[in-house]
């Protein structure tokens, strides 16, 4: 009985000092719950980690020095540090919730409704909406549920930023405060999509519902250099490329030079008020400086350009003395380099028909109510000329009643003018050149009159033969008259 009272005053002396070495206000934690006093708590006073147990193995522990949560991990590096299995590699600390496992690629951390029907899933290579019952399953990202709709996909696979009914594989709806639709980011330089614009919205060529494709180099602001191109990736030079600071359009060419065509403005008096024009290996710089890119052996170009007054130009840039290196070009000269016009009254001016005066500047005040002037001849194997109607060739001279001038008439109007009637004189020729058509009516009319009078010329001629026939037969009657008379002497 002593040794047993021994035992026990030892036991109650050693349960007192386990509970004075936990706490000086240590309660017993009873399975069944406790009731804590105001500033109790379940933890430690010492430096030591918190770790919770179960069947003897650690589950999960608070650590002292970094206060980091870990569940299947014993030594967390992350607020909320949580482990499915056992970890190999190496691993981020530092964030707020970590979880690691044998996770699905698209399941792994679940989100449910409480019945379970429907929910959203995240996996190590997606997120993804899961409905059990129904066919919801749209994934929405929503602006703190305000309605504001941010981002959904459909059971299709189409996205929709802005919409809840995407109907292609992008489609986004809506714009910033600035009317941007969509917008693609390098630093300073973006390029944007918008559509139903306000009138000259990013540009004064943008009209009222326009749509359209724009981009900058200013962060947001008007552009300043920066140009956009639509081309293949590809070593071949073929595309097309929109100059941010000329607003040359270009199509083609040998690394952005020789052979490409461009399409651009040519404003300026000096090239007489010109508007827009294309080049074939030739462009302009908003300076109005022209450029002729060389291929390393020639470095020629064309040009065709309108001006303001309606007139259409055709300019010509020859190879220059030095076609191995790119040759420039002011407006002044590619403006007297000009070999055709086209008028706004339609005339056809080809070379210089002005003599020393040269045409372009003219501004086609050409003489005559002609349509084609072309200085230095032209050489064709046939030339097909129309007559308008009936009057304008001579078969009239046939016609019966037409009278024929006397030629005693002719001759006195050959003495006076020095040419014949109905053709022009040298002066005239001179001044005003001739019509083919008229020019070769005329002469048929004359080779024509011609033919009537050796006609009546033959007539007069078979008449007088007749006459002389006639007067032969009476001669020779006479001489045998003659010869009888002698010879009855």
């Amino acid at each position: 009985m002593k040794n047993k009272t021994k035992i026990l005053g030892k036991a109650a002396i050693f349960t007192m000092l386990l509970g004075t070495a936990f706490n000086s206000n240590a309660q017993n934690w009873l399975t069944a719950g406790n009731a804590l006093t105001s500033g109790g708590f379940l933890g430690t006073t010492n430096t030591q980690d918190l770790i919770f147990k179960t069947n003897n193995v650690q589950n999960m522990v608070i650590q002292n020095s970094t206060g980091d949560v870990g569940i299947g991990v014993s030594s967390p590096g992350n607020f909320l540090d949580i482990s499915a299995g056992s970890r190999s590699g190496t691993h981020i600390t530092g964030d707020a919730l970590y979880v690691t496992g044998n996770l699905g690629s698209n399941t792994g951390i679940r989100f449910a409704h409480n019945n379970a029907t429907q929910g959203i899933n995240f996996g190590y290579s997606g997120i993804s909406k899961y409905a059990s019952t129904g066919s919801n399953n749209n994934l929405t990202i929503d602006a703190a549920s305000t309605g504001n709709l941010l981002f959904q996909t459909s059971a299709t696979g189409y996205v929709g930023i802005g919409t809840a009914s995407p109907a292609m594989k992008l489609d986004v709806n809506g714009a910033n405060s600035s009317g941007q639709t969509a917008a693609f980011r390098n630093g300073n330089s973006n390029i944007f999509l918008t559509s139903a614009m306000a009138a000259t919205a990013f540009n004064p060529l943008t009209q009222s519902g326009d749509n359209g494709i724009f981009w900058t180099d200013q962060n947001n602001a008007a552009n300043s250099s920066s140009s956009f191109i639509i081309a293949p990736w590809s070593s071949s030079t073929y595309g097309m490329r929109l100059d941010g600071s000329s607003g040359n359009f270009t199509v083609g060419g040998q690394a952005y030079g020789a052979y490409a065509t461009t399409l651009g403005m040519c404003g300026s008096s000096a090239i007489g008020y010109g508007t827009s024009y294309i080049g074939f290996n030739a462009s302009r710089s908003s300076s109005g400086t022209w450029t002729a890119k060389t291929d390393a052996a020639h470095n020629g170009g064309n040009i065709i350009y309108g001006d303001i007054n309606g007139n259409l130009r055709f300019v010509n840039i020859p190879n220059s003395s030095t076609p191995t290196v790119s040759q420039t070009l002011s407006d002044a000269t590619v403006y007297t380099n000009t070999i055709m016009q086209i008028s706004n009254n339609g005339k056809v001016l080809i070379g210089n028909p002005f003599g020393s005066s040269p045409f372009y500047t003219q501004n086609m005040n050409t003489p005559g109510a002609y349509n084609l002037y072309v200085t230095g001849g032209i050489l064709t194997e046939q030339v097909r000329v129309a007559v308008v109607n009936t009057s304008g060739w001579a078969d009239y001279v046939f016609a019966d009643g037409y009278k024929l001038k006397p030629l005693s008439e002719v001759e006195q109007y050959l003495k006076d003018n020095k040419h014949l009637p109905d053709v022009p004189s040298t002066t005239e020729v001179t001044k005003n050149g001739i019509d083919v058509a008229t020019m070769d009516a005329t002469l048929l009319k004359k080779i024509e009159e011609l033919t009537l009078y050796t006609i009546e010329l033959q007539k007069q001629n078979t008449t007088l033969e007749k006459s002389n026939s006639a007067n032969a037969a009476k001669i020779d009657q006479l001489e045998e008259q003659m010869k009888a008379l002698v010879s009855g002497k």
